[in-house]
């Protein structure tokens, strides 16, 4: 395949060069957003596909991947390569769920673009800061989910239900009494719900929490037990616990590396350009 150039995140530039993407990126997983032009993506076992609208895919070691440039011969392409066993631990179970194919249709590519533009700027500045870094990786992971389209019509009960666990995500919530209060069986409430929403409640709400107790940990003044509480862990060492599965580090680990980040950073685009 021919682009008409290439230019990295660093600024450097390539023209006129000839690029064959085909690889099982060992020992990394790599998060990837093309959000103009086409797009052809082949992933071992799978049928080629061709996308002339914005994607978010992902690679790793399992499969062997091909992409490229579709129809129109040129893109615009950005992505970021982690290595390490705690990567594929705590991130590949999320992008299985999150794109089980590999690469999946957003139609928030504004967002999508800004988020990875800011891993991008994070991880070119400062490469060592792993948990910026991955509070940066979550969030673009967020936003891929909420812009995933196609899906079903919303359920008024899971509705319903995920508005008072988003407004309240500490409270100690009870989804089989919730379910029974809006007149349907758990079962039927908690497959609807894995069907809209992509995961089962119990998930969701632990996966709330941590995003609560992680905004609390850096924009709050409370301590980081009461910043627990508040997320619905009167526990500490339990809090400590999940915490650490979720983002890999300890809550006072998280803090100290994203409170300082997170007052001088923002959103803003990459000078990363097309590839």
């Amino acid at each position: 395949m021919s682009y008409s150039g290439l230019q990295f995140a660093s600024g450097q530039i390539h023209s006129n060069c000839t690029i064959h993407i085909h690889t099982r990126f060992p020992d990394l997983v790599a998060v990837q957003f093309a959000s103009q032009g086409s797009l052809y993506f082949e992933r071992e076992g799978h049928v080629r596909q061709e996308w002339r609208q914005p994607v978010f895919f992902w690679t790793d070691i399992t499969s062997l991947y091909q992409y490229g440039p579709g129809i129109t011969g040129s893109w615009e392409h950005r992505w970021v390569s982690f290595g390490g066993g705690s990567v594929r631990r705590h991130f590949l179970p999320l992008l299985e769920e999150l794109a089980p194919e590999g690469i999946v249709p957003v139609s928030n590519a504004r967002e999508i673009e800004q988020r990875i533009c800011a891993l991008v700027d994070r991880v070119s500045d400062a490469p060592e800061d792993t948990v910026s870094c991955t509070h940066l990786l979550h969030q673009l992971l967020a936003a891929v989910h909420e812009g995933r389209p196609g899906r079903p019509p919303p359920d008024p009960v899971v509705r319903s239900i995920r508005e008072m666990v988003e407004g309240h995500p500490g409270h100690p919530w009870d989804f089989e009494v919730l379910a029974r209060d809006h007149g349907t069986s758990y079962s039927r409430f908690r497959a609807r719900f894995r069907e809209q929403v992509g995961t089962s409640p119990g998930q969701y709400l632990i996966h709330r929490r941590m995003r609560e107790a992680a905004r609390l940990l850096v924009s709050s003044p409370f301590s980081i037990q009461e910043a627990g509480e508040q997320a619905g862990y009167p526990d500490p060492s339990h809090f400590s616990k999940v915490f650490k599965k979720q983002f890999g580090v300890s809550p006072r680990q998280y803090r100290s590396a994203v409170r300082p980040f997170q007052q001088t950073d923002a959103l803003s685009p990459s000078t990363s350009g097309p590839a």
